[in-house]
């Protein structure tokens, strides 16, 4: 069904020829309502106290000092009879090494045996002429020259066995043997020499390492070797991820290395305890040198570049603005970024969560 509106129309139009016979102005853009900007969510921090300056990362290793190796002699001379120890084995001062037995004892034992199996050859001699005197075949003066000369060599064990006797008893620790002891601690490389060997006194037979001596070396760029004696912390972070370890210097090399113009430096555990990771193990030394007084540590994300230069928000209040403060970045902490600028101190809050939104909206309204 059609529907005539122009009843409806008639109306409209009288009302509108009405009111712009009667002057009634058009808005301006002036009076246009202002379009809101929206509000942007921040967080802050308040800045912390400024904590050293991370001033380098460099590869450390660990590694022994050239005295953490030592060679351990004989302390006499005679047949190494039995080691105690073995390759790889840790040992500390005064733990038995090795049974040492004495030389002469040694001569004396083999001349012992020497002349026990010529008695007995003598006296298997004897029984057999015996045997053939007493069926008629040989005199009776046969018998008794061979009787004669086992006698002497009778004699000369019996005086080898008193001889034995004086030195063994004479002699150093039980049967004439010496035992061999460690005189310094350490962690056994190598044995040089085998049982039974003849040895003389100051013969090395056994190398053993100090694990516990070693030192982590960093080679430190010529560069900050002047500010070395400022520097105020070091620390470990080892490649397999285990935890930092806090580090003190305890000497640097004498010279530079001519190539790379680097200085070499050894550290040792703060707390004074060895390392529990072998020599050759690699990792990461962070060194750190005090910050200025009048600087502020501030969480990283609450540092934004503008134009490039660094700069953070502070906010006085919940309801306050944000307020642009240029900052000059020092350098790295544990906590984040050490800065200074006016404006920021300890205590101070920064925005840290939206700071980046205060950035963007700050260049979309034309730096204002």
């Amino acid at each position: 069904m059609k529907t005539d509106l122009t009843p409806h129309i008639a109306p409209l139009l009288a009302a509108l020829i009405l009111a712009s016979a009667c002057g009634d102005p058009t808005p301006s853009s002036s009076a246009a309502e202002t379009p809101q900007r929206p509000r942007i969510s921040t967080a802050t921090t308040l800045a912390g106290a400024p904590t050293p300056l991370l001033g380098a990362a460099l590869p450390g290793v660990l590694a022994l000092p050239s005295g953490a190796t030592r060679a351990l002699a004989l302390p006499g001379a005679g047949v190494l009879s039995r080691w105690e120890v073995s390759t790889g084995q840790r040992v500390e001062v005064g733990q038995a090494l090795a049974t040492i037995i004495s030389q002469e004892i040694v001569d004396l034992r083999s001349e012992l045996t020497e002349a026990q199996r010529a008695l007995k050859a003598h006296q298997d001699l004897v029984a057999r002429l015996q045997a053939q005197v007493k069926s008629g075949v040989l005199p009776i003066r046969d018998v008794q020259q061979a009787e004669l000369a086992m006698l002497e060599v009778r004699g000369r064990v019996d005086r080898l066995r008193r001889q034995l006797a004086a030195r063994q008893t004479g002699a150093q620790g039980a049967g004439g043997t010496q035992r061999w002891v460690a005189t310094a601690a350490g962690q056994i490389t190598a044995i040089s020499c085998a049982e039974g060997a003849a040895v003389d006194r100051g013969t090395t037979c056994l190398t053993l390492i100090e694990p516990r001596e070693a030192e982590l070396r960093a080679s430190l760029p010529e560069r900050m070797i002047p500010s070395l004696d400022q520097m105020s912390q070091a620390r470990w972070a080892p490649h397999d991820g285990g935890a930092q370890v806090a580090l003190k210097l305890k000497r640097r090399a004498a010279a530079l290395h001519a190539a790379t113009r680097t200085l070499d430096v050894f550290f040792v555990r703060e707390d004074g305890a060895p390392f529990a990771r072998p020599p050759g193990s690699s990792g990461r030394v962070e060194l750190s040198w005090p910050a200025p007084a009048d600087a502020a540590s501030v969480p990283r994300v609450a540092v934004v570049e503008i134009e490039g230069a660094s700069n953070v928000f502070t906010q006085s209040s919940a309801d306050a603005a944000p307020q642009l403060r240029p900052v000059k970045v020092l350098g790295e902490s544990a906590g984040g970024l050490i800065v200074r600028g006016e404006g920021v101190a300890p205590g101070v809050a920064v925005v840290h969560r939206g700071a980046f939104a205060l950035k963007s909206a700050r260049l979309l309204a034309g730096g204002q």
